[in-house]
């Protein structure tokens, strides 16, 4: 009798669990408009206005709808997918009753992500090419492909002295007659001494005069300074696509270098705003000059706070050599994860 209790159970168990995990391999959700997706974002931000005044302050019965991934399709047939991580994470922060300072910074990032979604509406803006980005590059004299100009004009410089020496060689024995019958030339050496002379000082004049210009001209002249977003080795990174280089971030802080996993995921945060249409990311200009161009851009105004603070906390660890524990790249990443949560679309 015990056995088939036993059998009994364990096949209830077994398919409770079937059950349960089936959902994981559902497809998932259909388009859904703009309209629809602001609806649910209005009714979450009323339903929050509402318990903020008193408590208990419930999340649950709010976020929950907003909590799953959503496609949202415009007219054009563009799609964007709309991550609901920041508000799961938020219910899980939060089991119990929220504070009204709780509540005030959930409306908050609706009210953002509300923004970004009419910004998108109107867009119809084409993410930009890596390979014309790595093209800007190349052209402003950040990386190369190819070798230097001293180097070329080096590999110029022997073959046109090698081709040069045997058409001098073919000059001097046009002076002479063509033995004949086994008799040798007669040459006078003063002549081979001059010769050789006039061509060794023509090789070091060439070669000074080429010294001088890769060097010498620049002497006493001060560079014009160039502001650049990225040092030549960051720029490799730009060929990578975003979710590659946030999941590249993460295996680097889960093997302690956190100064690399930081580094990966400030450039993911700039391809994503490049993929989202934010901004047109521009290679030959500055991160601060991408960020004050937004500030006249009142759609777009609400990020140049959030966006300064991750940027200034980059330039300190990548150019300031600040050091960057696991606490500072935790907060690191859930301040680039909120960031882009006010972009989601």
């Amino acid at each position: 009798m015990m056995r088939r209790s036993s059998l009994w159970l364990f096949s209830v168990l077994l398919f409770a669990a079937w059950r349960g995990f089936v959902p994981a391999f559902a497809a998932p959700d259909k388009p859904i408009s703009i309209e629809i997706y602001r609806a649910q974002l209005e009714k979450a931000d009323s339903q929050l206005r509402r318990i903020q005044a008193r408590a208990p302050r419930l999340l649950a019965p709010i976020l929950n709808p907003l909590t799953g991934d959503k496609l949202v399709k415009r007219k054009d047939g563009q799609t964007q997918n709309a991550g609901g991580d920041e508000f799961a994470r938020a219910l899980k922060e939060i089991p119990g009753s929220a504070t009204r300072e709780q509540v005030q910074r959930l409306r908050e990032s609706i009210a953002f992500r509300k923004v970004a979604l009419d910004a998108w509406k109107e867009s119809t803006y084409a993410p930009a090419d890596a390979q014309e980005i790595i093209a800007q590059l190349e052209g402003s004299g950040q990386i190369r492909t190819g070798p230097t100009w001293l180097e070329q004009a080096m590999s110029n410089f022997r073959k046109w002295a090698a081709q040069s020496w045997k058409n001098f060689l073919a000059w001097v024995a046009s002076w002479f007659p063509k033995p004949k019958g086994g008799d040798l030339p007669s040459v006078d050496p003063l002549w081979i001494r001059a010769i050789f002379t006039l061509t060794v000082l023509a090789l070091l004049a060439t070669i000074g005069f080429l010294i001088w210009r890769a060097v010498g001209g620049k002497i006493g002249r001060k560079a014009r300074p160039v502001a650049f977003a990225f040092s030549p080795e960051d720029a490799e990174l730009l060929l990578l696509p975003p979710d590659e280089l946030r999941e590249r971030a993460r295996k680097l802080a889960a093997e302690g270098n956190f100064r690399e996993a930081l580094r990966h995921l400030y450039v993911a945060l700039l391809l994503n705003f490049d993929a989202r249409g934010v901004w047109r990311y521009d290679a030959r200009r500055t991160n601060w000059e991408h960020i004050a161009a937004l500030k006249s851009d009142g759609a777009k105004g609400f990020l140049v706070a959030p966006l300064s603070d991750i940027t200034r906390r980059f330039d300190h660890v990548r150019y300031g050599n600040a050091a960057c524990e696991k606490e500072d790249w935790t907060k690191f990443e859930r301040d680039v994860t909120a960031l882009e949560g006010s972009t989601s679309l």
